[in-house]
């Protein structure tokens, strides 16, 4: 996974109703639920439910299917282990515990002893998940 793909998944993610809707669609498993079943579980309004699906579906954390008249949202358990393995790589040790120079980093980006973090660049350079 390429730092833009990653950074797209976490703004994605980085929303109340869109962390709900991951719970949700993890909870379901791969059968998934009809958005209709999501509305009604988050209460939120179909057109605003319709948005989340949208930018949970163009970071690709979501497929959605066809079942007659129905449309069934799951999670794309490809791109979600991308983003855990890519989680794992950068602040993981193989001991699994955090990486003492990420956490030491965090810590003085936190009071302010380090510059801001680079911008993504624009384009994914030609890099997909599939």
């Amino acid at each position: 996974m390429i730092d833009a793909e990653a950074i797209d998944a976490f703004k994605a993610l980085a929303q109340p109703t869109r962390m709900a809707l991951y719970r949700a669609l993890r909870a379901a498993g791969p059968e998934g639920l009809a958005a209709g079943r999501i509305a009604e579980a988050l209460d939120v309004p179909p057109p605003t439910l319709s948005f989340h699906l949208k930018e949970m579906t163009a970071a690709r954390l979501i497929d959605a299917r066809r079942d007659g008249r129905r449309v069934i949202y799951s999670l794309n358990e490809r791109t979600i282990g991308l983003l855990a393995d890519f989680l794992q790589s950068e602040y993981a040790d193989p001991r699994g515990q955090a990486n003492g120079a990420h956490a030491n980093d965090d810590a003085r980006a936190a009071n302010g002893l380090i510059g801001s973090h680079r911008r993504a660049p624009s384009s994914r350079n030609g890099a997909s998940l599939d």
